[in-house]
């Protein structure tokens, strides 16, 4: 559309429409900054209107995230039912895409929103890292020990 003076309009925000929620502190305040520049809206919590939760790689599994979730959209349900009450409900809770922060520096660099595939986050295993599960104990038949003295074989 060609405004008054012969110029274009303005392109739209790269990221806007998208609410991103951000659970890892790395590269937090730099990325944050920049999402924000490029339209996106930001949210403390992953509440039913974020679209994007920015998490570190292979960091939580998937009870943890899905916890995490549910605590957050239960915290912020109320709140952005009120703010937008004309969308359907199934809309408003739609799952975030969990993705890797490099989405979006790569989406910049990009310039357009690159597919979600390559950044999408898969949950860690239940069993890797700290979370091991641990074995049941063991009961072992009690350890009898027998002390003899040298003196008796010397005899």
């Amino acid at each position: 559309e060609d405004v008054a003076g012969g110029g274009a309009a303005a392109p739209a925000p790269l990221f806007g429409g998208l609410t991103v929620c951000f659970w890892t502190v790395a590269h937090l305040r730099t990325l944050r900054a920049l999402v924000r520049d490029a339209g996106a809206a930001l949210s403390p919590e992953a509440g039913p209107s974020v679209t994007h939760v920015v998490v570190g790689h292979d960091t939580l599994t998937r009870r943890q995230i899905n916890a995490r979730l549910a605590l957050e959209r239960a915290n912020g349900g109320a709140a952005a039912a009120a703010a937008a009450p004309s969308l359907p409900l199934q809309s408003q809770m739609q799952q975030p895409a969990i993705v890797d922060p490099s989405y979006f520096s790569d989406s910049l660099a990009a310039g357009c929103l690159l597919p979600l595939p390559k950044y999408t986050v898969r949950p860690r295993e239940e069993h890797q890292g700290s979370a091991m599960p641990r074995a049941a104990p063991r009961r072992s038949a009690p350890i009898t020990i027998t002390i003899s003295s040298d003196s008796d074989s010397d005899s």
